[in-house]
C-alpha cells in the first residue's frame, strides 16, 4: 500500500502528530489490560523483565518477528533489556492505560473535526493496523494520507555527510 498516484504527501511540518492515535479510539481490551498491569508490577519491583522486554518488542514489531530484520529485531531486544529507568516507563505504560478516547469526527456531528492535514504510518506487521484504519474514518479524506508500510528489511543510515 502507499501513496495513491497522483497525490502527493502534504508538507509534514504542517501536520497533526497522530503518533500512537491508533488506540485512542478503542479501550484496552481484556488481554492487553492484563499485560500492561503485569508490566507496571515488574517494572516497579523488579525493573526490566524478559516478560516486558517480549511485550515491547510485540508492540513494535507485531507477531510476526521471523518477518522482520534479525539484525534490527536483536538491536531492539538488547536496547529494551537495558532500558536505564523502568520506573519511566512504568510510569508511561500508566498513562497510556489512563488515557481518554481523542474525540474526532469526519463530519463534525460526534466531535471535533481537524483542519489539519493528518499523516498516518502504519507498519504492515503492527498489531495496531484495525485501530489505524478506524481513526483514519474520522478523518476528513481531503485533509489525512494512510500509509502501511510493507517491510524494511534492513535500516540503513548515510554517516558520509
Amino acid at each position: 500500500m502507499g501513496i495513491p498516484e497522483g497525490r502527493p504527501v502534504k508538507n509534514l511540518m504542517k501536520t497533526f502528530d497522530a503518533k500512537d492515535c491508533s488506540h485512542q479510539t478503542s479501550s484496552l481490551n481484556f488481554n492487553e489490560s492484563d499485560c500492561l498491569q503485569m508490566n507496571l508490577r515488574y517494572l516497579r519491583g523488579v525493573g526490566m523483565n524478559t516478560f516486558t522486554v517480549d511485550y515491547l518488542m510485540w508492540h513494535h514489531f507485531g507477531r510476526r518477528l521471523d518477518e522482520c530484520s534479525p539484525d534490527i529485531v536483536r538491536q531492539y531486544r538488547v536496547y529494551f533489556q537495558h532500558l536505564p529507568n523502568p520506573t519511566n516507563l512504568a510510569m508511561f505504560i500508566e498513562s497510556y492505560m489512563n488515557r481518554s478516547p481523542i474525540a474526532i469526527s469526519r463530519d463534525g456531528q460526534t466531535g471535533p473535526q481537524l483542519n489539519v492535514p493528518v499523516l498516518q504510518i502504519v507498519g504492515a506487521g503492527s498489531p495496531f493496523v484495525n485501530d489505524t484504519v478506524d481513526v483514519n474514518t474520522k478523518l476528513d479524506p481531503a485533509h489525512s494520507d494512510w500509509i502501511k508500510v510493507s517491510l524494511f528489511p534492513y535500516l540503513t543510515f548515510d554517516t558520509t555527510s
